[in-house]
């Protein structure tokens, strides 16, 4: 038992971590007063031979749709759900439906109403 917990360990360690997407953040109006509105966008450069599946289709159907977690807070309030910009369109025989995805580039945005001044937004 204790060579396999070893052998685990090893392989665990030299495990390479694959990151085909880098992500940039922004908002839309960096000046807004409390009662006003603003988008965040989320920004990803897809490395090639790659693709990101959006946050817009079934997530029972297979593939893992992007996901965005906001920490809730008095500051600000999100207004709709993340809306991807743009995305391609495939039907997939393997799981029976339509999914929406990316490649090369990829954005999305969340509008937001700005609660008080100075927001935190996680």
């Amino acid at each position: 038992a204790f060579l396999l917990l070893v052998l685990a360990f090893s392989f665990a360690t030299h495990a390479q971590v694959l990151a085909p997407a880098k992500w940039r953040f922004e908002v839309s109006k960096t000046e807004v007063k409390a009662g006003g509105e603003t988008e965040l966008v989320f920004r990803a450069t897809i490395q090639d031979d790659w693709y990101l599946y959006s946050s817009d289709f079934d997530p029972n159907l297979g593939p893992q749709v992007t996901a965005f977690a906001f920490k809730p807070n008095d500051t600000y309030q999100l207004v709709g759900k993340v809306k991807p910009v743009k995305p391609k369109k495939k039907y997939d025989d393997l799981w029976g439906g339509e999914y929406t995805y990316f490649i090369g580039q990829a954005e999305f945005r969340q509008t937001v109403k700005i609660l008080k001044a100075n927001p935190r937004i996680e």
